[in-house]
């Protein structure tokens, strides 16, 4: 209809159960804020109790790409 395709957000758990081998053209925003996602994706939430300076809550933490988390991980 618009010519573009939503990003599918949705748990590791979800996304095995019902999406494995469906929706493969879809940009997939994976929360696992356990382990590393098992399948292709666009977006990771890590997170949900990233700290950050000036903010009195925890935020999400989410990242593009495995290479940002570990140097992530090093900052911290």
């Amino acid at each position: 209809l618009v010519g573009c395709y939503p990003l599918i957000y949705t748990t590791q758990k979800f996304y095995i159960r019902y999406f494995v081998g469906e929706l493969k053209d879809y940009p997939v925003w994976i929360r696992n804020v356990y382990d590393l996602p098992v399948q292709k994706w666009t977006l990771w939430q890590y997170t949900d109790k990233l700290i950050v300076d000036g903010i009195t809550t925890f935020v999400d933490g989410n990242v593009t790409d495995e290479k940002r988390y570990r140097e992530l991980l090093l900052e911290n």
